[in-house]
């Protein structure tokens, strides 16, 4: 391929690169994911996706118009798409897909995130540690990103050593917030509200049923 040919090309593929690396970047914000850090293995992802996307693109919408317009409406369509991507697999029914298909697997790289209630009902956290000997017990407000042992934060609080006696009390106080690092917690246990999609109605059986 001679240079005039590739200088032919070029806005071609800048244009599948960008609209490639669009769609992925908003993806994996909305998804919880890790963004590309491979420099030539996400230059080469971003020109597929890209080269795919302009595909289908244009031939869902064969309408066309000047150069520029076309060039914008088809990255806002990119951004579009990555974003509903991320909200599709973030969201509670494309887990029941997964269940009704019997795939048993996560679609994060941080159990936390499937964990966390994406729909925004109250989840309560009670996390037990020998070592410090307390008892925290709050609402879960944040979980750190892409680590295997992430910071918790935690508000309307109460803190209680492994007698039960009450350190801390900050139920009340919406305002005051603790940051845990649950690598130093022995147990944590999570209850859901009622109106949570987590939220399961369990039958236990007694021990003469098991």
């Amino acid at each position: 391929m001679d240079l005039k040919n590739l200088l032919e090309i070029l806005p071609d593929i800048v244009l599948y690169i960008a609209s490639g690396y669009l769609f992925i970047f908003i993806f994996c914000f909305i998804s919880l994911r890790k963004k590309l850090n491979d420099i030539q293995g996400g230059f080469i992802i971003s020109l597929v996706v890209g080269f795919i996307l302009k595909t289908v693109v244009c031939a869902v919408i064969p309408v066309r118009f000047g150069f520029y317009v076309n060039t914008v409406g088809f990255l806002v369509i990119c951004a579009f798409l990555g974003g509903v991507a991320g909200y599709t697999v973030e969201s509670s029914w494309f887990r029941k897909i997964l269940t009704k298909l019997r795939i048993s697997r996560s679609v994060h790289e941080n159990i936390w995130h499937d964990i966390i209630d994406v729909e925004g009902n109250t989840m309560w956290i009670r996390a037990v540690s020998r070592e410090k000997e307390q008892v925290i017990i709050g609402i879960l407000v944040l979980a750190e990103e892409f680590q295997r042992y992430p910071l918790l934060v935690l508000q309307q609080y109460r803190v209680y050593d492994l007698e039960g006696k009450l350190i801390e009390d900050y139920i009340q106080n919406a305002n005051h917030q603790i940051i845990i690092k649950s690598e130093y917690y022995d147990t944590i246990d999570v209850v859901y509200d009622e109106e949570s999609s987590h939220y399961k109605n369990i039958e236990v059986g007694g021990v003469d049923d098991v």
